[in-house]
């Protein structure tokens, strides 16, 4: 399977987030691991994870230029229980 090409918005944003990771994980290592700037810092590295995990994805399908929404089907008009 070949993946596109980053658009440069895409390339960039990695970058940057990379940088705020990185930057994250610094400050992290020189504070006490029981202050709470250490687990609101470790949330943000998690949080920087996520994103990355998201963009990196984002990569392997093709750019749309619009979304198509399929209206749900509520349960009750599927004969369902609510």
């Amino acid at each position: 399977m070949t993946t596109n090409p980053v658009p440069p918005q895409k390339d960039t944003l990695i970058e940057r987030i990379l940088d705020l990771s990185a930057e994250a994980q610094i400050k992290r290592r020189e504070i006490p691991a029981t202050s709470l700037a250490f687990h609101h810092l470790t949330g943000a590295i998690l949080a920087y994870g996520n994103v990355l995990r998201v963009l990196t994805k984002a990569q392997e399908v093709p750019d749309e230029p619009y979304l198509v929404i399929k209206p749900m089907q509520s349960a009750a008009s599927a004969g369902g229980t609510l």
